[in-house]
């Protein structure tokens, strides 16, 4: 048995990934859950964010040069990949990369 809801509070913290385009290298996976995340920094994934299906809240939170950068049709959704439900309060989306939506892909966008 899981959790149903992730409240992480990053109090101005600053999360780096090891951009590699050959790697799934991804900050967080979410299905059908709720997520959310506040006051951080999230830096250099593979396209930061995962939501399958589920409810993301992020809060004064920076995506920063994340990039989906593969060879193949599958890049899109450079900060965020999206196919449930965002919601983006005072947000700031900076230098993120893919071919298609640099910054969210997304079925449904709350912003």
């Amino acid at each position: 048995m899981g959790f149903d809801l992730i409240n992480i509070n990053g109090h101005n913290s600053t999360i780096k990934g090891s951009f590699n385009s050959r790697s799934e290298d991804h900050w967080a996976k979410v299905d059908q859950r709720i997520f959310t995340a506040s006051n951080l920094n999230i830096e250099g994934f593979n396209s930061a964010v995962i939501n399958n299906a589920g409810n993301c809240i992020f809060t004064n939170v920076t995506f920063k040069d994340n990039k989906m950068d593969y060879w193949f049709q599958k890049d899109w959704g450079g900060a965020i990949l999206n196919t449930g439900s965002v919601l983006c309060n005072n947000c700031s989306f900076v230098g993120n990369y893919a071919k298609w939506w640099c910054n969210i892909q997304s079925g449904y966008i709350n912003n």
